[in-house]
């Protein structure tokens, strides 16, 4: 099965990761956050492609979507 791509920022907080771990069921997630992910959220969505960065660094987030775009097109 061919699954989107997303990528979810404010990841760790409490509706960014609401939407991760209910989205992580049907899609490929690469979820941002400047905070690390607690061992209960990465539980809930063991897929999940996890990433500390801030958004406010364009290279970090550049780097973040040429990996999307490598491993998944």
């Amino acid at each position: 099965m061919n699954q989107d791509v997303l990528i979810i920022t404010g990841a760790t907080g409490f509706l960014g990761s609401a939407i991760t771990i209910d989205l992580a069921h049907d899609h490929r997630i690469i979820a941002i956050d400047r905070r690390e992910p607690g061992k209960a959220l990465r539980h809930a969505a063991p897929g999940v492609r996890w990433e500390q960065l801030d958004i406010a660094d364009r290279q970090a987030v550049a780097a973040s979507f040429q990996y999307a775009h490598s491993q998944w097109g």
